[in-house]
């Protein structure tokens, strides 16, 4: 079981919006890496442990969010660990659903520009590099890349498959 999208701080207008005791982010007086009541919820309620991150505001909020999330967990029957995972964060055209949130990471070609360099070499060290960045903002679990046909044009994931042209 996965967590729903998780904003942090989570802002009203944002989706996934997600509220502080009750408040809205900007009058709970909060801190940016403070848990959320539905994260809480969440976390005691349906012992989720596997939560998607969409946006971190920032590497030091999403360090010290990470903690939180990871001391409450540990708080809890079993005590067991939170596994935080995301979708493609890197890919140049950062302007749909992760691409454009959260951290500065680097960026890069999405899979299909990966794919067509035929360099296994770029490949490598987008891995490297990535790997790199994702550990930083406490992410264990990458939800890509895609080594899938892309037989439905519409669907999100078609530029995110490694290969050198579309199908």
């Amino acid at each position: 079981m996965y967590s729903p999208h998780q904003m942090v701080p989570s802002l009203p207008g944002e989706p996934f919006a997600s509220t502080y005791d009750g408040k809205e982010f900007e009058k709970s007086g909060k801190e940016t890496w403070d848990l959320t009541d539905q994260q809480k919820e969440f976390l005691e309620m349906d012992m989720v442990r596997h939560v998607l991150v969409l946006k971190l505001e920032d590497v030091d909020t999403a360090v010290k969010w990470n903690n939180e999330m990871q001391k409450f967990a540990e708080m809890q029957p079993y005590g067991s660990p939170i596994n935080f995972s995301s979708d493609p964060r890197h890919g140049a055209g950062a302007g749909t659903e992760f691409k454009g949130n959260g951290c500065k990471v680097s960026r890069w070609p999405d899979g299909l520009g990966l794919g067509a360099t035929f360099s296994q070499e770029i490949c490598k060290r987008f891995g490297e590099v990535a790997v790199e960045e994702y550990r930083a903002l406490g992410i264990t679990t990458a939800l890509s890349p895609q080594v899938d046909l892309g037989t439905e044009p519409r669907w999100m994931r078609v530029e995110d498959r490694y290969v050198e042209r579309a199908s």
